[in-house]
């Protein structure tokens, strides 16, 4: 039991109160164990009782939450799901990550701070805080499809034998510190995909490459198109890689950008705007709506705990 962490009240009353019915929440640091603690201790204690608090500890391990049935049940507490973007962690002075939240408790995506564009013929991964570029030669512009763990499947860069650029350069010392943000592309960062299922092409070998597309009016990047790689060469478009960016300042508004379509951000106030998730399913890719008056959008997110759904 010396994996046991937490509050040292809670640890000895578990360890005084061992027949008591418990939930085990478990995961790597950071992840918001204790928010999903303490929002499914309110929840039982609501439904269930009127008195005393829910007994519940935090080990670390590889997987997180509480058993999948209590995580149903969590989930479906109510027949319409309630999404909403929230104020998270401070990324940088003044800019705070914008969670999206399923029933006020579980973080089921975020907003990107990694974009992808064509510059001058040359595959650019940005970072819209830090302004960090890092450049992908043009051998290393297909993509293939890698199971990272139990259920979390991504995009990573790769040459036409399926060598993977960021290992392929681990030991130079320009890529070796950089962080997984760079490394993969997120399902949800792919846009008009007509919800391919993108896990039934892992493997070694890629499955996909990038392509410079069009500048869009009120752009000066190029977008990424993917396209299919087929034994005759080029198959079908089967999407394009987002280039967005969103945060909440020190206000609580919302600023949101589009790189394909301006460099210019969109402002929203906290109580101008709703948000919808077009799809339940996050086995497949899923889309959310930001509702506002200046009108509805379409925002393509990094998807996050997808082993609840």
């Amino acid at each position: 039991m010396k994996k046991v962490i937490g509050h040292n009240q809670a640890k000895k009353k578990i360890m005084n109160n061992l027949s008591v019915q418990s939930w085990l929440i478990c995961g790597k640091k950071g992840i918001g164990k204790a928010t999903l603690a303490q929002s499914f201790s309110n929840w039982f204690l609501i439904k269930n009782y009127d008195e005393v608090a829910l007994d519940l500890h935090i080990v670390e391990g590889d997987t997180i939450g509480v058993e999948k049935k209590e995580l149903s049940l969590l989930k479906n507490t109510a027949l319409d799901q309630d999404v909403t973007l929230e104020k998270g962690k401070e990324l940088s002075s003044g800019i705070y990550e914008a969670n999206f939240k399923l029933n006020k408790a579980i973080n089921i995506a975020t907003l990107p701070k990694i974009g992808h564009r064509m510059l001058s013929g040359e595959l650019v991964i940005l970072n819209h805080i830090t302004k960090e570029e890092v450049k992908i030669p043009r051998d290393f512009h297909y993509l293939k499809v890698i199971k990272l763990n139990h259920d979390d499947y991504k995009l990573t860069f790769c040459n036409f034998l399926g060598n993977e650029f960021f290992e392929y350069k681990k030991y130079d010392p320009q890529y070796s510190d950089l962080s997984d943000e760079y490394k993969f592309v997120d399902f949800g960062s792919v846009k008009k995909t007509n919800n391919l299922k993108f896990k039934e092409y892992v493997g070694h070998a890629p499955k996909f490459f990038a392509v410079e597309g069009l500048i869009e009016p009120g752009s000066e990047n190029h977008v990424i198109d993917l396209f299919e790689l087929v034994r005759e060469g080029k198959g079908r478009k089967v999407g394009t890689l987002a280039d967005e960016f969103g945060y909440f300042d020190d206000q609580n508004k919302l600023h949101y950008y589009n790189y394909h379509k301006s460099a210019e951000s969109n402002t929203y106030d906290p109580e101008s705007f709703s948000v919808k998730m077009i799809n339940l399913d996050v086995k497949k890719i899923d889309k959310f709506h930001l509702i506002a008056e200046q009108g509805d959008i379409i925002i393509h997110t990094i998807l996050e705990n997808l082993d609840i759904f």
